[in-house]
């Protein structure tokens, strides 16, 4: 027994060690780091090689390549997201390895590693860690989706780590909600853009891809980095566009350029969005600022029909603090407006704008702000203004408005008020105020073409009235799947579509056997709502989505699952026929077998007769006769006998399989039996049919040697039909289709004797 060191065990001439008294080689050297790089057996290196073959948006192409031996009996891939825990397996029966991972979360790393068993032990490769791409490509064709919320943080975090996504094109599929999302507990989310290096006190982090929210929201974030800059949606973003996206319930917490939507801009476009948030900004340093939609908006930056609304809470020395924008320098605002509250502390002549807080060398055009509420606390030096808190060194305010609902505030605190006009809370509200007009001070709409980017909240009152973007009431098209009812081998889906502003020009559905990466499109016709998916797999899963497209864009449904069901165990199916060789003592039941199932076991085939309208087998009252079921089996009849005279009788085919009891429709026939005191002739034959009859009934009397009467009495005894015949006549027809349904006694009678059959008019 001798003692070694580690680096001695991992050396490649302990291997030759282990090896010198063998006439085989067990031992090698762990090339694969499995064991630490302690020895191993050479069994243990089946595995050379893991190889990533092509990444999709949602699937991993992959190959392995290892020694296979006989003593190889199952191999397969595990792998989980890298933020989690436990693994996911698939055994692979391809000898080649090549296996494709399906179903996975787009822009998200993924590891992998192979293994095979042999007798009794799992080997396992090395781990490889594998990013799923994006869905698109980032093309302003086919930009990069946004579908959930791993999506967005996989943004910022891209952005954290020095992606920049310059001239790339994002855009949102639908709303992202954080309150109703999982998300891994090792992943927070990082304003996209804007980290400040700690060393050299400059942004060093930078979103400048184009982003487009699709009309659709961010809820219910929060970020709390209250020792932080730049705290919003966007942290820093430069020389791009965000449009089409709302901010909606989140709240944020920093230091400075703390806002609703954007931190610092830098030449960027910001069009068609908005924010419903909470700020607070807390700073201990000169100049901090925090907006309701953004912080320090710079660098010929433009806003464009544009607003926020929400709580702003600032403490600080010397802070700006606007409703729309704190410090807005060499920009421009078109065409938006603010309606906030203002809790703001700390004094040093911190400024406060109901639209902008600091406005320097800027312009503004046609915007108004309605502040709801400044709080004034007594012991700090805050200085509020309806509109702008200072405006400095040029820059043109054109055609602007404020409500003076809160008495004692300027519209300008510091600076030039031209181009700006208090208005009253009634007069914001009316119609003239986005009236089409050549004169400036009278309305938003100033020297504006239709369609003009002003209106009247009119019709939702989600502004309380006071003027909204035309924007705010292009809603998009929002398709719906209602209800999807699967079958066997098919499936029925219900859709709706509640409409937007631009008029849907097509609709449908979009489906896909869930191991397929490609959709199927069926198109349903405008006025119809319904569909039908055929030739479908039975007992498989399926997704589908509902579509409508506009003019301008096709919107999705969220994609549903749905399960077609197996085949049933189906029950045979028979027809009864009519009866037929009716004598004094028999009766002939006929029925046709049209399917004997799909349960071919424990056929069972008959009818079932009573004088009781309620034939179910099971009933004590109820007689049944079986016939000899054979393969081929079309017509089928059974004789019985023993029945009672002068009866009305009920009677039904049946099958019996696997599946359970199946009957043909009721039938009924009337049974004489043996002629009643015929006292002229033992020869004398009376029959009467069809009985029970609607129209005709035919009456034939044989053996008679003299006249005889034939009289049809009702269920009350009266009268209704009388004859004579001769006896020569043999037959008699009597018309019955203008009686009540019902039952009647037909009596035959001369002076030798008197007969009576029972008749059923139907």
């Amino acid at each position: 027994l001798l003692a070694k060191t580690d680096a001695q065990l991992k050396d490649s001439s302990m291997i030759a060690t282990l090896n010198s008294s063998q006439t085989t080689s067990p031992w090698t050297k762990d090339i694969l780091s499995i064991n630490n790089g302690f020895p191993v057996h050479s069994w243990q290196m089946n595995i050379l090689k893991i190889f990533v073959q092509s990444v999709g948006h949602d699937s991993i192409s992959l190959n392995v390549v290892y020694n296979d031996t006989n003593s190889v009996t199952s191999r397969g891939i595990k792998y989980k997201k890298s933020t989690l825990s436990s693994w996911n397996t698939i055994n692979v029966l391809d000898t080649n390895f090549n296996c494709t991972l399906y179903n996975l979360v787009p822009n998200t790393d993924y590891n992998i590693r192979a293994y095979v068993v042999v007798g009794n032990d799992t080997v396992l490769s090395n781990i490889i860690t594998a990013r799923t791409s994006w869905q698109g490509d980032g093309t302003q064709n086919n930009p990069f989706i946004i579908n959930n919320v791993s999506d967005l943080l996989a943004v910022s975090n891209n952005v954290m780590n020095g992606t920049t996504y310059l001239g790339q094109y994002l855009k949102m599929s639908c709303d992202i909600d954080f309150h109703s999302s999982t998300i891994d507990s090792s992943q927070f989310f990082t304003p996209i853009g804007g980290w400040t290096s700690p060393t050299t006190n400059i942004i060093s982090r930078v979103f400048q891809g184009n982003f487009d929210g699709n009309g659709h929201k961010i809820l219910n974030l929060t970020v709390n980095k209250p020792g932080n800059g730049n705290v919003a949606l966007f942290g820093y973003v430069k020389d791009n566009e965000i449009k089409n996206l709302g901010v909606v319930g989140c709240t944020f917490i920093g230091k400075t350029n703390v806002a609703g939507f954007v931190g610092h801009t830098n030449n960027s476009i910001i069009t068609n969005c908005y924010s419903k948030s909470n700020i607070y900004a807390t700073s201990n340093e000169q100049n901090a600022t925090a907006g309701g939609m953004a912080g320090n908006f710079y660098g010929n930056s433009v806003m464009n029909n544009c607003f926020a609304e929400g709580t702003i809470n600032a403490s600080g020395i010397g802070m700006y603090v606007g409703g729309l924008i704190a410090y807005n320098s060499g920009s421009t605002i078109k065409n938006s407006y603010s309606r906030n509250r203002f809790y703001v502390t700390g004094g040093n002549s911190s400024l406060v704008g109901g639209l902008v807080g600091y406005n320097y060398a800027s312009s503004v055009y046609n915007s108004y702000s309605a502040p709801i509420l400044f709080d004034i606390p007594q012991l700090y030096n805050v200085h509020y203004s309806c509109f702008i808190g200072n405006v400095i060194a040029g820059g043109a305010i054109v055609n602007n408005y404020y409500s003076d609902s809160l008495s004692g505030f300027p519209g300008v605190y510091t600076g030039s008020s031209s181009g700006i006009y208090p208005k009253t809370y009634s007069q914001l509200k009316h119609f003239d105020i986005v009236s089409i007009s050549t004169s400036l001070g009278n309305s938003l709409n100033f020297d504006s073409v239709p369609p003009c980017p002003w209106t009247i909240d009119t019709l939702t009152n989600s502004n309380g009235g006071y003027p909204v973007q035309i924007w705010q009431y292009h809603y998009p098209a929002k398709p719906i799947v209602d209800s999807i009812v699967a079958y066997i081998d098919s499936a029925s889906v219900y859709t709706q579509i509640i409409s937007g502003t631009y008029p849907v020009i097509s609709k449908g559905i979009e489906w896909r056997h869930a191991d397929s990466l490609s959709w199927n499109v069926i198109n349903i016709p405008l006025n119809n709502f319904s569909t039908t998916i055929t030739n479908l797999t039975p007992n498989t899963n399926y997704y589908l989505r509902a579509f409508a497209t506009t003019e301008n864009e096709t919107y999705y449904d969220t994609i549903r699952q749905f399960t077609t069901f197996s085949y049933p165990i189906v029950s045979g199916e028979v027809i009864t026929q009519g009866v037929t060789n009716i004598s004094v003592s028999s009766v002939s039941l006929n029925g046709t077998l049209v399917s004997v199932g799909n349960a071919l076991d424990n056929i069972k085939i008959g009818f079932a007769y009573s004088t009781d309208v309620n034939l179910n087998i099971d009933s004590s009252n109820v007689d049944t006769v079986q016939v000899q079921y054979y393969e081929g089996m079309t017509n089928f009849n059974q004789t019985i006998t023993n029945l009672i005279p002068q009866t009305y009788y009920y009677y039904k085919a049946f099958i019996i399989n696997d599946a359970g009891i199946s009957y043909g429709d009721a039938g009924g026939f009337w049974f004489d039996g043996l002629e009643l005191n015929d006292l002229e002739s033992n020869s004398t034959i009376i029959s009467l049919y069809p009985n029970p009859a609607n129209d005709k009934v035919k009456l034939e009397i044989k053996g008679l040697t003299k006249s005889t009467n034939v009289i049809v009495y009702d269920i009350n005894g009266r009268e209704v039909r009388q004859f004579n015949i001769n006896a020569e006549q043999t037959e008699l027809e009597i018309e019955v289709k203008d009686l009540p349904k019902g039952i009647y006694n037909v009596k035959i009678l001369n002076n030798n004797f008197s007969i009576s059959r029972k008749l059923i008019v139907q």
